[in-house]
């Protein structure tokens, strides 16, 4: 059976609720925003990089890479 992946709502409250739960209560829903947008600022960050590298053609196709990586440790080919 497949997963579903969370929405970015679902995370956010999943998120909420552990902060709250961990002592977060106190925090004003903007100082817990504050935290969330700190959270993922990385990973925002790393996709638009990951794009800019796509578009400027840095990139090697994932069949190579996998290929590599099953030699350099000695796994079998698919």
């Amino acid at each position: 059976m497949p997963t579903q992946t969370p929405t970015d709502t679902e995370a956010f409250l999943v998120f909420l609720a552990d902060e709250v739960k961990n002592g977060g209560a106190d925090k004003s829903p903007e100082e817990l925003l504050q935290t969330w947008r700190a959270e993922h600022a990385g990973v925002i960050e790393d996709i638009r990089q990951g794009i800019a590298d796509l578009e400027a053609g840095r990139f090697r196709p994932f069949e190579e890479v996998d290929a590599e990586i099953r030699k350099m440790f000695g796994f079998s080919s698919k």
